[in-house]
């Protein structure tokens, strides 16, 4: 081992060869962190999106409680006639 590092340091071929493993391997770590930083980002997208459709689901729950149960018939009457049109 102590031979091939001493050939790949001591040689104009060795060091051009380490020169050009250093630079793939420079250029694989900037790949991953380009990756990973894409991936963190869809995942805190998904996250936002998941906490703004549980605030309106909150939102629209509180409503339906706070509506008396005349009002919810006459709501869901409406919401299923608008569901047969098409709309």
């Amino acid at each position: 081992m102590l031979g091939f590092l001493s050939w790949l340091l001591g040689s104009k071929t060795g060091r051009i060869i380490a020169l050009c493993l250093l630079a793939l391997a420079a250029g694989y770590l900037a790949y991953r962190q380009a990756f990973g930083s894409g991936v963190a980002s869809e995942k805190s997208r998904q996250a936002q999106a998941s906490l703004d459709a549980l605030r309106n689901r909150i939102s629209i729950d509180d409503q339906i409680s706070k509506m008396s149960p005349a009002d919810r018939r006459v709501e869901l009457a409406r919401w299923m006639q608008r569901d047969d049109d098409g709309e």
